[in-house]
């Protein structure tokens, strides 16, 4: 005995339906979009302060090293 297969309802959308839904995927994308935007620009100031905090530690590093390696020099210039 065959296995008969009901047959499948095709469903149509309207225009409408279909403009709506497209409507609402759009909504729905930029708004995902506008949170992955807003969580990359959050991500980026913290990189951009640790690389400031990081950068600003450096630079007293070369200043204490600097200002070490001119006392050095002005005592040997004095002997």
């Amino acid at each position: 005995m065959d296995h008969v297969q009901p047959k499948k309802k095709v469903v149509s959308r309207s225009h409408r339906q279909l403009s709506y839904s497209s409507q609402q995927d759009q909504s729905f994308r930029r708004s995902h979009f506008e949170k992955e935007n807003e969580e990359l620009k959050a991500n980026i100031r913290e990189l951009e302060e640790q690389l400031t905090e990081n950068g600003n530690s450096t630079m007293e590093a070369y200043k204490s090293k600097i200002s070490a390696l001119e006392k050095e020099l002005d005592q040997m210039r004095s002997n």
